[in-house]
């Protein structure tokens, strides 16, 4: 959510969701995805253990521009029915250095459709009181509006008519 809200902030009403961000990034992939990340950033690969009651596969702590990150590798997630989410999935490549050596990552993303089910199963489901969880599930239709236009003036017509 937190990335489309950046990428369609040109949206004057998206300003009042402002900040977007929640402590972590989470990410809808196996450990096998998680390893591939850790590896290319170079971070460190954490497995949950089987005792720990958690949707999470794997987590990632890494270091980017001098910056501490974690990414959640969830398994499920809450409100997306599992085949729709891996059909609906976008992909955007990120470019990267490290030691010297450039390189290319492609990042799946989830559907802003999807984004937007996740936080309405948060607040309802989960019952998340807290103010991050409130401005992602405001912000959450502004952002599907966004991603649909964009797909129409881009002439994607089908990736609209998918989404609906």
């Amino acid at each position: 959510m937190n990335l489309w809200a950046e990428f369609y902030s040109a949206a004057d009403e998206l300003h009042l969701y402002r900040p977007y961000t929640s402590k972590d990034i989470d990410y809808f992939g196996r450990r096998e995805a998680a390893q591939k990340l850790a590896q290319a950033l170079g971070g460190k690969l954490l497995i949950p253990g089987i005792d720990n009651q958690t949707p999470e596969t794997a987590i990632v702590e890494a270091v980017v521009d001098g910056i501490a990150i974690r990414i959640d590798f969830l398994g499920h997630v809450l409100g997306v029915r599992p085949k729709e989410l891996t059909a609906g999935v976008a992909e955007i490549i990120v470019p990267y250095e490290r030691a010297g050596f450039a390189g290319q990552v492609a990042i799946p993303v989830m559907n802003p459709l999807h984004c937007l089910q996740s936080r309405i199963a948060n607040l309802h489901i989960l019952k998340r009181p807290d103010d991050t969880a409130r401005r992602q599930a405001a912000a959450a239709p502004i952002v599907l509006q966004e991603y649909i236009s964009h797909a129409l003036r881009d002439g994607d017509h089908r990736e609209a008519t998918r989404t609906l």
